[in-house]
């Protein structure tokens, strides 16, 4: 299951099973469990997940934020504060082509609240694995 952090609950919603290969070549029982746990994003905009209160929230399956995209795009990640949802840091965007895992971010703490940005507010679609 994907979690989706917003500023006073939570939400799972269903992930998607995928198997794919790691950046640092983890062993194939990690990689399962890292892309295995991934989730679906559909947005029209500039943030997954879409909403002023809504943000991804790291799972202990991955070290890293990992991104598969249906179309080529920049994509940068945005980290906010868990106890009061202010933004911290953003990184650099990252170019990412279709249908290729990409990694955003490495060895991220578990539950880390971040989102998704992206420099064009068209929709965007793809999966995270985190």
């Amino acid at each position: 299951m994907r979690r989706i952090a917003s500023a006073g609950s939570a939400l799972a919603i269903t992930a998607t099973a995928l198997v794919g290969l790691g950046a640092a070549a983890p062993t194939a029982s990690a990689a399962d469990a890292c892309y295995g746990g991934a989730g679906s994003y559909d947005v029209q905009g500039y943030y997954a997940p879409e909403g002023r209160d809504w943000y991804f929230k790291t799972s202990t399956n991955c070290r890293d934020i990992n991104v598969k995209v249906d179309t080529s795009q920049s994509i940068q990640v945005c980290f906010y504060k868990r106890t009061d949802y202010t933004l911290i840091n953003c990184n650099g965007y990252k170019w990412v082509e279709a249908g290729q895992w990409k990694v955003l971010a490495f060895n991220v703490q578990d539950n880390q609240i971040y989102k998704l940005n992206f420099p064009i507010g068209y929709r965007h679609t793809g999966v995270v694995a985190d």
